[in-house]
């Protein structure tokens, strides 16, 4: 953070003392800042063994999916899975349900949330065209 604003992610260079933030890995022109710490980071306290984590992913269709930090849950009042990322794709509102499955091929579970009109019980948004899809790119 400087002052309220985040500055998400960062990627560790591997000297371990470099890092660079709010970068955007998938444009091709650089992007963010980079920082030079006066000493590695501590090595993280992780269980050993591949991550299903990512900062972002592109779709095997080439839309590209920001992890969203913070509090995000079901939408639909029936999905007990966390809304993920967000994918940026105008005109709809795309997301990734649950965790990402990692594998040769990893997979990811893509819904578009639709809003409908509310009342008290029924829920802001509606999931529709909920698949399994390919992803190409994964940023850890």
């Amino acid at each position: 953070m400087i002052g309220n604003e985040i500055f998400d992610p960062c990627y560790t260079a591997q000297d371990k003392t470099t890092i660079v933030c709010d970068a955007r890995p998938d444009i091709k022109k650089p992007s963010g800042f980079v920082l030079k710490l006066t000493k590695p980071l501590p090595t993280p306290d992780v269980a050993k063994g591949p991550s299903s984590s990512a900062s972002m992913i592109e779709l095997e269709d080439g839309i590209i999916c920001d992890f969203i930090s913070g509090a995000s849950g079901a939408t639909d009042g029936v999905r007990s899975e966390r809304v993920g990322y967000s994918c940026r794709i105008k005109g709809q509102n795309i997301v990734i349900f649950g965790d990402l499955q990692p594998g040769k091929v990893w997979i990811a579970e893509k819904g578009v949330l639709v809003e409908q009109k509310t009342s008290d019980d029924l829920p802001p948004f509606l999931v529709k065209d909920l698949k399994k899809v390919k992803i190409r790119t994964v940023w850890q």
